[in-house]
């Protein structure tokens, strides 16, 4: 079967991509426009916090397509994410470096790729990996003109990563910037690293869905690791089936500081989200609250609600949104009385955040703190042992300030109060 794109031709590609593809589980089929919503009065949170994440300086921005801080014309987007890079690329200057990679690329969706060619020329040395199949845009399109005109890219194969060698997609979606400016200053800052949930489209996974980043400032250590991954998948050497591997000396595929580690599949042993949860020496108990969004819930991945429903059993308040929930996780969950919420316009779900908050004890101890968890990385096998994927851990809050966890429950409420959250009762 080949990959098609968004409205169904087979989608032409840059650079020797060739081979079929059945789209690993669990990576999302990109989508475009979707109607708008109805007039419903909704208060909109706001789409940006910033903060201090172990000491550096952090911003979290979050689309809101039912309540947009930043509308789209047609009223059924949020391009708050979307500007936000476009204005990370603006700003970094001639001789400086941006690297990124993307897994979908939607046909008229160019704002990202026109400001990635104005760097180019103004001279930044711009360097981009791209998924091989949803990443590159149909021939003759808004997009693809843009994308065409940048010198330094490379098209994975349509059938595996960047990295990985197993079956699945580039999934990840990060960015590094050499250098550019924070918002609201004119004096450039070096060692920028972005992550997030955010396709460049304009349907569920991209402008008109529930979508989180987070943009870390001054971290060169944070950014010399996300640099040498971004470099790995654009080279796409060496390859691997199993990246993330802590037997190796050094140890491959992860970084760890007080402000931001990074985890990175393909992982064949463990459940990255299940490993960086215990790390975090959690006690569930009353008081405790935990917080997920989701689009994924896969039998395959049960060790994830496995731990939410024993984190739930501990006294944790625990509720999810997602979109697609097999019937056994759904299952696992309501049986120790976890609620699970879609939201849907016209039928169509609009879940694509990859986001974890969670309050609670921390063993041993009386001391209780907040943590938040995000990145690009699905609770589905194709993010765990299929494709490129990374999964985030945010710096620990504590006391009264807590800035980054309030932030997202202020967007996990958001969908939850929504008038168009729809309560599961079965699969989805």
């Amino acid at each position: 079967m080949e990959r098609m794109n968004r409205r169904g031709r087979v989608r032409s590609v840059l650079v020797g991509v060739g081979g079929a593809l059945v789209l690993a589980c669990g990576v999302e089929k990109p989508g475009g426009p979707l109607d708008a919503p109805g007039q419903v009065t909704q208060a909109a949170s706001t789409c940006e916090k910033r903060a201090l994440s172990g000491g550096i300086r952090t911003i979290l921005h979050f689309n809101n397509p039912l309540a947009p801080c930043v509308a789209a014309d047609d009223g059924t987007r949020d391009l708050t994410i979307r500007n936000e890079l476009v204005r990370l690329i603006d700003h970094v200057p001639a001789g400086s470096y941006i690297r990124g990679t993307w897994y979908a690329l939607a046909d008229n969706e160019s704002a990202i790729p026109a400001a990635l060619v104005r760097a180019q020329g103004r001279g930044a040395v711009v360097q981009v990996s791209i998924d091989g199949g949803e990443g590159v845009p149909a021939a003759g399109s808004a997009a693809r003109a843009q994308l065409d005109q940048l010198t330094q890219k490379k098209v994975c194969p349509s059938s595996t990563g960047c990295i990985s060698s197993n079956g699945g997609a580039a999934h990840t979606k990060a960015w590094t910037f050499s250098r550019t400016t924070y918002p609201g200053e004119t004096a450039t800052t070096t060692y920028v690293v972005w992550v997030g949930s955010y396709n460049m489209t304009n349907g569920p996974d991209g402008n008109a869905g529930f979508n989180n980043s987070a943009t870390l400032y001054g971290n060169q250590e944070l950014y010399n690791f996300v640099r040498d991954y971004l470099e790995n998948m654009y080279a796409m050497s060496p390859r691997y089936s199993d990246y993330y591997d802590t037997s190796q000396t050094p140890a491959r595929g992860f970084y760890m500081d007080a402000s931001a580690s990074v985890y990175a599949s393909p992982e064949l042993t463990s459940d990255l989200v299940v490993q960086r949860i215990d790390a975090d020496v959690w006690t569930p108990s009353a008081g405790c609250v935990v917080r997920v969004i989701n689009p994924h819930f896969t039998y395959e991945r049960r060790a994830v609600t496995q731990q939410l429903a024993r984190m739930k059993s501990g006294g944790c308040d625990v509720a999810i949104i997602g979109n697609h929930v097999d019937q056994t996780e759904y299952d696992r969950l309501t049986a120790v009385g976890i609620p699970i919420k879609a939201l849907k316009i016209s039928g169509t779900d609009r879940v694509h955040d990859k986001l974890i908050a969670i309050y609670a004890r921390k063993a041993g101890t009386t001391s209780w703190a907040y943590r938040v968890y995000t990145g690009s990385h699905n609770f589905s096998p194709g993010s765990l042992t299929g494709g490129d994927d990374i999964f985030v851990r945010l710096g620990e809050e504590s006391g009264t300030n807590h800035a980054m966890y309030d932030a997202v429950l202020a967007h996990f409420n958001d969908g939850w109060t929504s008038p168009y959250a729809v309560t599961l009762t079965g699969a989805n």
